[in-house]
C-alpha cells in the first residue's frame, strides 16, 4: 500500500500524486493538501481556529475517536512435534539419536552404491560406443570392397593442360 502523508495545516491525509511541498530555509520538509492550506500556513495563521482543520476538530473532539483496541488475547504457543513430507516422528528421532559412526557408515555405503551406478552406466556406454565404431569399420570395408571391383584406373578428369 502507498504511504500517505499528512498535511501540514489541516492534517487530512494526502493520497500519492496529489499536494504540494514546502520546503524551509531550515531544511524541514512540510506536505500541504491543498494550495488554501499552503496560503494559510505561509500566512502564520493558527490551524486551530479554522473550522474545516483537523486541529480545530481535535480540539473540540468533533471526531469521532477510533474504536478501542480490543484486548489481545494472548494464546500461549505449545511445540507439538509431527512427522514432515511422510516421515513418521518416529524415525525422525530414531535419525537424531543414531550414533555418528553408524550414520557414517550408512553415509559412504549410499556414495559407493551410487559410484557403482555411475560405473555401470559409464560401462554401459562404453560397449554401446565399441559397437558403434565396429558397424561403421564394417561398413567402410564394404565400401572399399565395392571401389576396388569397379574400375581400377584413376578416373580421368577432362579439361586441357599447359
Amino acid at each position: 500500500m502507498v504511504k500517505q502523508e499528512i498535511c501540514g495545516f489541516s492534517l487530512y491525509r494526502i493520497p500519492a500524486g496529489k499536494g504540494k511541498r514546502y520546503a524551509r530555509v531550515d531544511g524541514k520538509v512540510i506536505p500541504f493538501f491543498t494550495h488554501k492550506c499552503e496560503a494559510h500556513f505561509k500566512a502564520k495563521r493558527n490551524p486551530r481556529a479554522y473550522r474545516w482543520g483537523g486541529l480545530y476538530r481535535r480540539k473540540r473532539e468533533k471526531q469521532q475517536k477510533e474504536h478501542k483496541k480490543a484486548k489481545r488475547i494472548v494464546v500461549k504457543s505449545t511445540v507439538v512435534s509431527r512427522g514432515i513430507a511422510g516421515v513418521s516422528m518416529d524415525e525422525i528421532l530414531k535419525k537424531k539419536n543414531e550414533k555418528p559412526e553408524v550414520r557414517k557408515a550408512r553415509q559412504e555405503a549410499a556414495i559407493r552404491a551410487l559410484k557403482a551406478k555411475k560405473k555401470e552406466a559409464a560401462e554401459k556406454k562404453k560397449a554401446e560406443k565399441a559397437t558403434i565404431r565396429a558397424q561403421q569399420q564394417q561398413q567402410q570395408k564394404h565400401a572399399k570392397k565395392a571401389l576396388s571391383k569397379g574400375n581400377p584406373q584413376k578416373p580421368k578428369i577432362s579439361g586441357k593442360s599447359r
